[in-house]
């Protein structure tokens, strides 16, 4: 995937991106198309990275009460992810709120059900979409755990499913980036350095190239 910034740099701890490579008057450059995810009160978790979330609601009469299930569902979800890491908190998802020290992190001291208004659940669970015609609704949010992202999920994958939750680690840790296209590209070696510098060169800006799996499905 190609994947532009216009912020140009940032890494998740220990999803450890590679270098994107960039074009400058002194010719190619290393640069980090990610930034770090700082958490507050100088935290330490391993794993800290971005993620894409999917759920499913019921259809509701109103949206407060729409809003009641998204939350419910949402602490459920937060269930879960203790049982797979106790540790795991979610702090806010940008990076202003994470500086604000009156905004708590969400942890086992402090569910999802118990944040109020609707409005602050948002801070944590971004960008939360209108509910589709399958009563899907997507949202994105940082993990921040000391378990990798593969041993989390050996756990708390039946335990998701069951519950027909999507958990889907994003490309980027960057908050601006954005997805400008896919790339179908065969090698024996798949040389992702070689590739962005190649690409950087072309497009005449810094780009990002990472490797992941294309969903088919809803299913992970």
């Amino acid at each position: 995937m190609v994947q532009s910034s216009s912020n140009k740099p940032n890494p998740a701890a220990n999803s450890k991106p590679r270098q994107a490579q960039g074009p400058s008057s002194q010719g190619l450059m290393t640069r980090s198309l990610d930034k770090p995810i700082i958490l507050k009160r100088s935290l330490s978790h391993q794993h800290i990275h971005r993620y894409d979330l999917r759920i499913k609601v019921k259809v509701t009469k109103s949206e407060d009460e729409e809003q009641v299930a998204v939350q419910n569902t949402l602490q459920k979800f937060f269930e879960i992810v203790l049982q797979a890491d106790k540790s795991s908190i979610i702090p806010p998802f940008l990076e202003l709120d994470r500086s604000d020290r009156s905004i708590p992190d969400i942890s086992a001291s402090l569910p999802v059900a118990e944040i109020e208004p609707f409005s602050s659940v948002k801070r944590y669970f971004a960008h939360i979409s209108q509910r589709n015609d399958k009563g899907y609704i997507y949202c994105s949010l940082i993990l921040a755990q000391n378990k990798s992202f593969s041993e989390f999920m050996e756990i708390a994958r039946p335990l998701l499913m069951n519950m027909d939750f999507g958990l889907f680690p994003k490309a980027s840790d960057h908050e601006v980036s954005s997805e400008v296209g896919w790339l179908l590209y065969s090698t024996r070696s798949q040389d992702e350095e070689r590739l962005l510098e190649l690409i950087s060169t072309l497009v005449k800006d810094t780009v990002g190239v990472k490797w992941r799996p294309i969903r088919v499905n809803d299913r992970f």
